[in-house]
């Protein structure tokens, strides 16, 4: 409780959008936008159940911003490519179902529909954006760790950094697509989820006298 609070009053800024990182009380450190930390405050607030006003203005103002900026991220959990992220994306849905439910509750019948209606179609286009099927890994069926233009197909290249290199979007996986099912986004057993898990193990797991480990993502510079 303390946490959404903070976040809320202290750390959001006046368009509804968080910032990177903060001080303690909320100044801004780094100022890149990342949509997963604008989303996850919203799911936060949903959980315990804050209907609160101040609370309301701060989810309200959080999922215009959704809606506003995405579903394209600037920047992803690894905080270094901007695109359509199958981590962000799965965040995005889920805490604009949370606000819809929220605005529901508190008799705000026309921004539940629209925040709904929102997340539905995202939900509905995530393999169109981020579903390779033309991939040079396994079967050529999975999602990719982030696309550019919502077109996993089209050969698009980038520079990954962190020593990473370029190489084509379609040929860098990651586990971020596990946050559909984490979040209620897609079910356990859906099969597009189903067939990227062995294009990811097989692309960044490593087993070592320890354990098994993964990388980040295909190509990780770490």
């Amino acid at each position: 409780d303390r946490t959404v609070t903070w976040l809320f009053e202290r750390q959001q800024r006046p368009d509804g959008t968080f910032p990177q990182n903060s001080e303690v009380d909320g100044t801004p450190d780094q100022t890149n936008l990342q949509l997963d930390e604008v989303a996850f405050p919203i799911v936060l607030a949903w959980q315990l159940d804050r209907t609160d006003d101040a609370t309301w203005t701060g989810v309200r103002k959080a999922a215009e911003a959704l809606v506003r900026e995405g579903p394209a991220t600037p920047q992803e959990r690894w905080e270094e490519s901007g695109g359509f992220s199958n981590s962000t994306t799965p965040s995005e849905i889920a805490g604009l179902v949370a606000a819809s439910d929220l605005a529901r509750r508190r008799g705000d019948r026309a921004r539940a529909a629209l925040w709904m209606g929102v997340a539905d179609l995202w939900q509905r286009s995530t393999e169109d954006w981020m579903f390779t099927t033309n991939g040079p890994l396994g079967d050529g069926r999975y999602y990719v760790r982030i696309d550019d233009d919502g077109d996993p197909n089209d050969g698009s290249e980038r520079d990954f950094g962190n020593a990473a290199g370029v190489h084509r979007e379609n040929e860098v996986v990651d586990a971020g697509f596990l946050e559909l099912v984490r979040l209620g986004v897609k079910a356990p057993n859906d099969p597009y989820v189903a067939a990227s898990l062995p294009e990811t193990d097989n692309s960044i797991a490593t087993d070592t006298p320890s354990g098994r480990v993964w990388h980040r993502y295909t190509f990780d510079g770490y």
